[in-house]
């Protein structure tokens, strides 16, 4: 008894989980065929190949008998109707959403791409041998995403363009490269590549070059702040040309940020760009203002020691003048009494 309950259990989750029996393949050729016409597809007017499909479709529904119906015709059928809803989804994203839309729209492409593939096995089926429309669609969903995928990487292609946020601009570059990899275009794939090599190679180079040259600023500004508060003047001399020397860095590393708008709103507002570049561009220029402070405080404390100096100095001077003056005069007496004794 309990091994009968066990049975009906299972046997009634196959019912509800199989997908083979669902509402969908309960739907007559007459629903189907009803629903298919009366799809209004916006993406037709940008690619004509999407109405094809579903003129094609409505044509083969109407010469399937409506009974003994094989399960592969039906599958086919499915295949259409979900690809060609889908497609429109896509679509409508991608013509009323911005960059991450899009970015989604060359992913949604690429699953698309396996629905062509799947709906192109059925050329080959013998079950729909005798229906002449089914090569053509096959054909047109392939088409259909290959040209949005195009069109997808033209789009990052033109956001490219006018982005001048550098890393914003490669990942858009990289975004086209990934669409026309996605489409097939290699001739477009290995223009746009060469066009990513170039930025990104500068770009890398400049940053290295920034890192280096940070890693050796917080290794002066460092210095310079321990040893800013010394009573030496030789220290105070160090820690000043140190601080110097690190603002000189942190403002040219800050140029180089300057160079590829990583100083920008743009760079802010970007999540990924703000974590990675703008936080450091604020950094840098938290510690140029603190070197340039440092330098500023020292320059007051180093020119009160050199007027000290210079006084002392002064001070030495004037006495060693007055002495050797003094030392003059009396060497002049000397003779002069010498040369007047000789004279008597």
């Amino acid at each position: 008894m309990e091994n009968s309950n066990k049975i009906l259990i299972i046997f009634a989750a196959v019912i509800f989980l199989s997908p083979g029996i669902s509402a969908q393949e309960d739907r007559s050729i007459a629903d189907l065929r009803e629903e298919i016409e009366d799809m209004e597809l916006t993406s037709a007017e940008k690619y004509f190949e999407v109405d094809d499909m579903r003129r094609k479709t409505v044509l083969m529904l109407y010469t399937i008998e409506r009974v003994n119906v094989s399960a592969d015709v039906k599958q086919f059928i499915f295949s259409v109707e979900n690809f060609l809803n889908t497609f429109e989804s896509t679509y409508v994203k991608s013509e009323t959403g911005g960059v991450s839309e899009h970015r989604e729209s060359i992913e949604q492409g690429s699953g698309m791409k396996k629905m062509a593939s799947d709906i192109r096995l059925y050329k080959n089926n013998q079950e729909l041998k005798e229906y002449p429309q089914v090569p053509v669609i096959a054909d047109d969903a392939d088409s259909a995403v290959k040209r949005f995928l195009d069109d997808m990487g033209a789009y990052f292609e033109d956001a490219a363009e006018y982005e001048n946020v550098t890393p914003i601009k490669i990942k858009h570059i990289e975004d086209a490269i990934y669409a026309y990899e996605e489409s097939e275009n290699n001739e477009k794939k290995i223009e746009v590549r060469v066009v990513h090599e170039e930025i990104n190679s500068e770009f890398l180079t400049d940053m290295n070059t920034a890192a280096a040259q940070k890693q050796e600023a917080d290794t002066l500004l460092n210095k310079s702040d321990a040893l800013k508060d010394s009573g030496n003047i030789i220290d105070l001399f160090s820690a000043f040309w140190s601080a110097a020397d690190a603002g000189l860095k942190y403002g040219n590393i800050m140029k180089i940020y300057s160079g590829h708008n990583l100083d920008s709103s743009g760079c802010s507002e970007n999540k990924e760009c703000s974590l990675e570049y703008y936080g450091i561009f604020i950094e840098v220029y938290d510690k140029n203002e603190y070197a340039s402070e440092i330098s500023e405080s020292l320059t007051t404390v180093i020119l009160k020691y050199i007027t000290v100096i210079a006084f002392i100095v002064l001070i030495i001077l004037f006495i060693f003048k007055r002495s050797y003056s003094k030392y003059r005069a009396d060497s002049k007496d000397a003779k002069l009494g010498v040369e007047l004794g000789l004279d008597s």
